[in-house]
Formats: structure tokens, C-alpha cells, sequence
């Protein structure tokens, strides 16, 4: 049967930035008989309904996204293409936040030492990884 191919396998984030998101996934199981030309990438935020193009020719089982808005959680869907149309999409199955892990406290400070106990303070991190501490 001669049709156009099945949904990508295995689509997860492969790395996560405070403004990008490296996606990657596998073949389809079923290619429709044809060759894979190339991966239709889409994306929307968590708060939307509609999804906008990212590109309609990756060329590769791999795209990184970039200026994406840090803190905010998006799905990603991508789809195979062959001679005979777009397949059905793999999508992301949960939202995948723009983050990455907060900076270190810059000063630490001993504000109290007992028998049992140490009381610390510290300024809050110059960076807070895109969501609050």
C-alpha cells in the first residue's frame, strides 16, 4: 500500500535551554512505502490551542527550536513526509518548560552557630532558572 507515513517514534527533548529546546525522535515504523523526504515541526505554548510552523523541511530525526520565551511550557508535534503527503504527528505528550536550573547563592553568611544548629543566610541567586525560588 502506497500512502503516506506513520507517526514518528520515540519524540522526547533531548536538551532544554532557558530559550530553546533540542527535540529528537526515530523513524516511523510504516513509511508508506515511499522514502522519508523530510519533518514537518510544529509547536504551541501550553496556553494555546493552535499550533505554528516551525519548519516544514527538517531534513534530519533532530531540530533544535530556538527563541522560545524562558518559563513558558510548550507541545511540540512533528510529522513525516513522503511523495504522498504529511503523516499523522507524533506529539509531546506533557509541556516541556524553557528553563534551566537556577544559579548558586554568591554569598553564603553564618548568622548563628549553637551546640546543634547553624543558622545561614544568603542573597537570593542572580538567575532563578525561569520560574520562582
Amino acid at each position: 500500500v502506497l500512502d503516506s507515513p506513520g507517526p514518528p517514534t520515540n519524540l522526547k527533548a533531548k536538551e532544554i535551554s532557558k530559550d530553546s529546546i533540542t527535540l529528537q525522535w526515530d523513524l516511523p515504523h510504516l513509511d508508506g512505502g515511499s522514502r522519508i523526504t523530510n519533518y514537518v515541526v510544529e509547536k504551541r505554548e501550553s496556553t494555546r490551542k493552535a499550533y505554528s510552523t516551525i519548519t516544514t523541511n527538517c531534513q534530519k530525526c533532530s531540530l533544535r527550536i530556538p527563541n522560545l520565551s524562558e518559563g513558558c511550557e510548550y507541545y511540540f508535534r512533528v510529522m513525516a513526509e513522503n511523495e504522498f503527503g504529511i503523516g499523522e504527528p507524533a506529539e509531546t505528550t506533557d509541556p516541556i518548560r524553557a528553563s534551566e536550573a537556577p544559579s548558586p547563592p554568591e554569598s553564603l553568611n553564618i548568622m548563628d552557630v549553637s551546640k546543634n544548629s547553624v543558622s545561614l543566610a544568603w542573597p537570593k541567586p542572580e538567575h532563578d532558572g525561569g520560574t520562582k525560588i
